[in-house]
């Protein structure tokens, strides 16, 4: 059994490491079992394959991973780690990663991984335009097409019912998902 030191907790900091192109993973196991703490942020996005939606993972900021180390004691095992190239420096010196800017990221991630506009509509849903020419206006939701990603709703202009394609991202949202109007 591998005998690791104790790390003193009050002098870790979180810093970013670059890893080699698609290492992310393999870099977060390798210092899990060297009980390193790490985070890796994730997004979640859907897939449409042959008239399928599949929901896919990628990561937030691609080629790289936060690591929470005594840099004067972990600097050496973090650096030569399989997969990973180098942890970012600016002028020569390492750089902090606040706690705040963890925690922004975390909340970032837990409000957006589950919210997909389109699988939290439904047909006759009346929604708000957010973006583009109709912002602001109120629309039903007419229609749903996953292939596109784009949603047709309708809307009264100048008494007549119009219908028009919007992108999920034109939907206003709050951190519970859609609004409904």
């Amino acid at each position: 059994m591998i005998k690791l030191p104790l790390i003193d907790k009050q002098k870790q900091f979180w810093y970013c490491v670059k890893v080699h192109p698609k290492k992310e993973r393999l870099v977060e196991r390798y210092l899990k079992i060297h009980n390193v703490e790490t985070y890796l942020p994730v997004f979640k996005y859907n897939l449409y394959k042959n008239s399928t939606t599949v929901s896919k993972n990628d990561f937030l900021f691609p080629g790289y991973i936060f690591v929470r180390i005594n840099i004067d004691e972990q600097k050496r095992l973090v650096s030569y780690s399989p997969g990973v190239s180098k942890i970012v420096l600016f002028n020569d010196k390492y750089v902090i990663v606040s706690e705040k800017i963890i925690n922004f990221i975390k909340n970032y991630e837990n409000e957006n991984m589950n919210k997909n506009p389109i699988s939290s509509l439904k047909i006759g849903d009346n929604i708000i335009i957010s973006n583009g020419v109709m912002s602001g206006h109120t629309a039903r939701v007419s229609l749903i097409l996953p292939k596109s990603e784009r949603i047709r709703v309708l809307f009264d202009l100048i008494g007549t019912n119009v219908e028009i394609e919007i992108p999920p991202e034109f939907v206003e949202q709050n951190h519970l998902g859609v609004v409904l109007v």
